[in-house]
């Protein structure tokens, strides 16, 4: 420190020194102990705001002599602030240029999107990705950044076009450059404000707005006589979403084999048919014929929050266009039919080789619309991953683990499905009569027991063709079952055999398991989701009907082996509600989808 010339005894005041301090120094300012100073604040112990406002000129005069640090100025302005706008000035173009600015969206299985950092926008909740830019040398590589939609909205507000090089010299280039960045910026916020209305309902938890307007599309109808597990499922989606939720749903399906037509369903599902041809081996199904595209002017109509429509079929078509004409319509599809395993049943060797791999081409190119796909077990995801599908979910599995109980034990019901012969170890199948549930492998089970009885419940395009394979066989086929009676065949067999290797899940299965029945199944396919070898169920070989037969001898020579069987099955199937499925999808996966939505701008 060096004296001040104009005053000989400024070496005896420290705030009259002149401070020389060398290049690249580390100062330190002890703001703390400077307001502890008397000889700066008197009594600095004392609140006395009065000593800023400046009526003693003297006082004042003196104060800001003694005090121009940054952020100690009272009410006037703070000596940091224009720092802090030179900063914003400096660093802020940088960032730009070496940065882009993208929502982030969330990313569900091994690969995980990589970014350097998140930013916050306070006011909306937006969380912004921040990536290091490959290379960016000037705001041409900004603007390739963004969005058409920013750019378009750039363009017209300010008439704003990427700066040509010129040779005008540095100050109409640093005025071009500076006036682009500003530009630039403009447009990002403007192209966040304009996603901020639907990040809105998406906050950190990923929840839903209170209410959406929900469209189904679905073939077979619930509401109709057809019982599958497709049916169900939707069923069970239906009443969930107007007896839990705010949602307003509409239901798009065809017409039913029955006539069953009511234009609003469960009291609250606003119900639109399409024009279906009945199947002529199996009328409970429709053929959806939508020649007049009511199903797409009933979405353009409506325009959904969100639409679900069940694969594979025509309804995939209109949902998939009225999601992109309509900009905010979120598409969320849900596989419950694996078209290729049909192949393999219906088509010869050869031919179905050529229609599988058709099949996998189409089916990867249509679900590349879905915002989100849902198939109905790990095993059918894994597959569909392979073949390249991808932001494939599972839906979970769930079963009414009240509706199917031992309870429902019958003795009537148990005389009816052996005709009278209920001492008979009683086998059992409960589904839909076709030919790829390969029921026809039951008759080689039946000539290695003869002291079992095979009962068969369902209906379907195969049950004339199974009755005639099956006959000179002790085989009983009871038709369709609903409500109580279904309950009691379920809970009042033996064994449930379900030698089918094509279910993307397998209903039946769990209400067998539910009802204290143990299973031995085919160890394909969506059964091997539902059953713990071993533990609350046995997997076999398909096609071997020796192998059903072992499990069968040893859960009746093993009283243990079968009793832990049914108790781990009924525990299991505890853990598996509807209430508890439906949940997930409305609380996880809708809102998932609907981020991702935000991919397509």
């Amino acid at each position: 420190m060096v004296p001040s010339s104009d005053d000989a005894n400024s070496s005896m005041d420290p705030r009259k020194m002149t401070m020389m301090i060398p290049k690249d120094s580390i100062c330190f300012l002890p703001q703390y102990l400077y307001f502890q100073d008397e000889d700066v604040f008197p009594d600095p112990s004392v609140f006395w705001p009065e000593q800023w406002n400046g009526s003693d000129s003297s006082r004042r005069k003196e104060m800001e002599q003694a005090n121009s640090m940054t952020f100690s100025y009272g009410p006037q302005s703070c000596p940091g602030k224009p720092l802090a706008m030179e900063e914003i000035h400096q660093l802020l173009p940088q960032f730009l240029l070496h940065y882009s600015l993208h929502p982030e969206i969330e990313n569900v299985g091994d690969e995980t999107e990589q970014f350097d950092y998140c930013v916050i926008l306070k006011r909306s909740n937006v969380r912004l990705v921040v990536k290091k830019l490959e290379t960016a040398t000037g705001t041409e590589d900004i603007s390739e950044s963004l969005s058409e939609q920013e750019m378009a909205i750039a363009r017209r507000l300010y008439q704003f076009s990427p700066p040509a090089t010129t040779s005008q010299g540095n100050a109409n280039g640093s005025s071009c450059t500076g006036m682009s960045i500003i530009v630039l910026l403009l447009s990002i916020l403007l192209g966040v404000m304009l996603l901020a209305p639907v990040f809105k309902h998406l906050d950190d938890g990923g929840s839903l707005p209170n209410s959406l307007k929900t469209a189904i599309l679905t073939e077979p109808s619930p509401i109709g006589s057809c019982i599958c597990g497709q049916s169900k499922r939707i069923k069970f989606l239906t009443e969930y979403l107007v007896n839990h939720t705010q949602d307003s749903v509409t239901l798009i399906t065809a017409d039913v084999y029955d006539k069953i037509r009511p234009a609003v369903w469960r009291d609250k599902v606003q119900v639109k048919y399409t024009f279906g041809m009945p199947l002529p081996s199996y009328k409970q199904i429709s053929i959806l014929l939508d020649w007049t595209s009511k199903a797409l002017r009933e979405l353009l109509r409506m325009q959904p929050d969100l639409i679900h429509v069940t694969t594979p079929g025509p309804l995939l078509f209109p949902s998939i266009l009225a999601s992109r004409l309509l900009r905010n319509t979120t598409l969320v599809m849900s596989c419950h039919t694996h078209l290729t395993a049909y192949a393999k049943t219906y088509l010869p060797p050869g031919i179905n080789v050529v229609v599988d791999w058709i099949l996998w081409r189409d089916t990867a190119i249509v679900h590349l619309f879905a915002d989100v796909m849902l198939v109905t077990s790990p095993q059918i995801r894994d597959d569909f991953e392979r073949h390249g599908i991808a932001r494939v979910q599972v839906w979970q599995k769930g079963v009414d683990s009240e509706k199917f109980h031992p309870k429902f034990f019958s003795s009537e019901m148990r005389q009816r499905m052996t005709k009278d012969r209920s001492d008979k170890l009683l086998l059992v199948y409960i589904g839909r009569l076709a030919e790829e549930k390969r029921i026809v492998v039951l008759k080689g089970v039946l000539k290695k027991l003869p002291s079992a009885t095979l009962c068969v419940i369902g209906a379907g395009p195969y049950g004339d063709s199974l009755r005639e394979q099956f006959a000179g066989t002790d085989t009983i086929f009871l038709g369709e079952s609903r409500g109580l009676e279904l309950s009691q065949a379920f809970a009042s067999g033996d064994v449930f055999l379900m030698p089918s290797t094509s279910e993307t899940l397998g209903f039946v299965v769990l209400e067998s398991m539910a009802s204290g029945v143990p299973v031995v199944a085919a160890d394909a396919g969506g059964l091997q989701h539902l059953i713990d070898n071993g533990r609350t169920g046995f997997l076999v070989t398909p096609e071997i009907a020796t192998a059903f037969v072992e499990r069968v001898q040893e859960l009746v020579n093993s009283f243990s082996t079968k009793e832990g069987i049914i108790e781990g099955a009924r525990m299991e199937t505890k853990r598996w509600s509807w209430t508890q499925s439906m949940t997930q999808l409305k609380d996880e996966i809708y809102p998932r989808a609907m981020k991702r939505r935000l991919e397509r701008f």
